[in-house]
């Protein structure tokens, strides 16, 4: 059962019918009419409180689209056990922060609600983006994390693991501030370059952020990034290249390609943002001169994500 199930609505109402279907409902559990409707009561009334919010129903909602959030909903008896977490935690933050929602049976204090601080974190920001990327952790990582004390003690308890690193790790604040970090462009290729397997050069200009700068918000970094073409590359198809991006206090973001088979190359590299489009000044990153050497002497095959000769 959702906030929207408590409301008797589809995910898909609108703020007009989530007041009126308020309304109704409150109407019949007041108190004053139903002397056993008390705690649903408040329940319609906690679940008004967010979805009439439009900040806190996009953050809900965005929950909501995370099958493992669903998963673990179905999991619990979510009219008693949510809702009394939800309750409890709205008497205390007066804006629903989603980053504390967890099983009430993990009572240690999460080591980080920040969304910044899991891409400080090496291990953590790895497992992420493996879970983002394939669905499953590697084995020397998933030992590596069993090392951590809080980790361990919730694993112990029956929890799986993916669960417990999203849950004590914020894994929707990485989600959120990954995008920032991220490099999104689109290279143009014709047929004849695919099927004799050459080798294309990204030059970039990314940003870094480092602590070892002190006197600058950020410097330019110049990259050439080459890869070989294989020949069953197909049109529309995308490749990302972990911690290839833009940098930040030891984060690296990912650089991601979009190819585009074309007769005719009209412009080789073009550079999204789907953050920073309405203002190109806020871009972070830039394309260098056509005419730069490539400092990379090794090539990046991207099937592989191996650097070959």
């Amino acid at each position: 059962m959702t906030l929207y199930d408590l409301l008797e609505l589809p995910q898909t109402a609108t703020l007009q019918e989530i007041k009126t279907a308020y309304k109704r409902l409150a109407k019949r559990y007041h108190p004053d009419i139903n002397k056993q409707g008390a705690d649903t009561f408040v329940k319609i009334n906690n679940a008004y409180a967010v979805l009439s919010d439009t900040t806190q129903k996009a953050e809900y909602d965005a929950m909501l689209r995370f099958s493992e959030f669903e998963d673990r909903v179905k999991r619990l008896d979510f009219s008693i056990k949510w809702h009394e977490q939800f309750m409890e935690e709205l008497q205390f933050h007066h804006n629903w922060d989603f980053d504390f929602i967890r099983n009430r049976e993990y009572t240690q204090p999460t080591p980080t609600n920040n969304k910044y601080s899991s891409f400080l974190d090496k291990d953590v920001s790895l497992a992420f983006y493996q879970l983002y990327s394939k669905g499953k952790l590697d084995f020397d990582l998933e030992d590596t994390l069993l090392r951590r004390h809080s980790i361990k003690q919730a694993f112990l308890k029956g929890k799986k693991l993916n669960d417990v690193l999203k849950e004590q790790y914020n894994y929707l604040g990485w989600l959120e501030a990954k995008r920032y970090f991220n490099i999104d462009v689109e290279i143009e290729l014709t047929p004849k370059e695919v099927r004799e397997g050459g080798v294309v050069n990204l030059p970039l200009k990314i940003k870094v952020i480092s602590n070892n700068y002190p006197g600058q918000m950020w410097y330019e970094l110049n990259k050439n990034y080459s890869f070989r073409l294989l020949w069953d590359i197909k049109n529309g198809e995308v490749a990302e290249f972990f911690g290839k991006g833009n940098r930040a206090l030891g984060w690296r973001g990912d650089l991601i390609v979009r190819m585009r088979i074309v007769d005719k190359i009209k412009k080789r590299l073009r550079i999204f943002s789907s953050h920073f489009e309405q203002d190109k000044t806020k871009l972070w990153f830039l394309v260098p001169q056509d005419k730069q050497d490539n400092p990379n002497k090794w090539v990046f095959d991207y099937k592989t994500h191996e650097f070959i000769v």
